[in-house]
């Protein structure tokens, strides 16, 4: 057996479930009872669920980045939504402190599926050229893409999601 292979049969597995605009009502891990939730109840019964949970900023695209960096958003650069202005960075670049990289060294395989806005790629200069043809996007220009599968992950591409 390689060593990889001895790892990964100690390392145990992560689901990282991320949700956007969920209501602690809608869960009855929280004391919710809006919605009815079996599979994610009995999920929360056999896992980690947090009490307490902050996030770095109120906004999508730049908690995300943050979730993805493990730095603020006056760090990473994506300070507002994608391709929005105000923020620095469109793109979020590849580097070894991404979540993705940080698990791929400690010899997970990763996924990701659902919505992103992390990146869209050089496909939303065609978007951009019809609504904000009056600003200049570097990451556009240089054909810099950012989807999870960029990034070390396996799934899905839904860059807008």
């Amino acid at each position: 057996m390689t060593h990889r292979a001895e790892k990964a049969i100690r390392q145990p597995n992560i689901v990282f479930i991320q949700t956007d605009q969920q209501r602690i009502d809608t869960l009855r891990a929280y004391g919710g009872n809006v919605c009815q939730t079996p599979h994610l109840d009995r999920l929360a019964e056999e896992s980690v669920v947090f009490a307490n949970a902050y996030t770095s900023c109120p906004v999508c695209t730049p908690a995300r980045a943050s979730m993805q960096t493990g730095m603020y958003p006056f760090k990473h650069g994506m300070q507002t939504n994608s391709y929005g202005l105000g923020s620095t960075v469109q793109e979020l670049p590849d580097m070894p402190r991404l979540l993705s990289r940080q698990m791929e060294q400690a010899s997970y395989s990763i996924g990701y599926t659902g919505k992103w806005h992390l990146g869209f790629g050089p496909e939303m200069g065609n978007y951009l050229r019809g609504n904000l043809a009056y600003m200049s996007f570097p990451e556009i220009a240089a054909g810099f893409r950012s989807l999870p599968s960029d990034l070390g992950y396996e799934g899905d591409d839904f860059g807008s999601g």
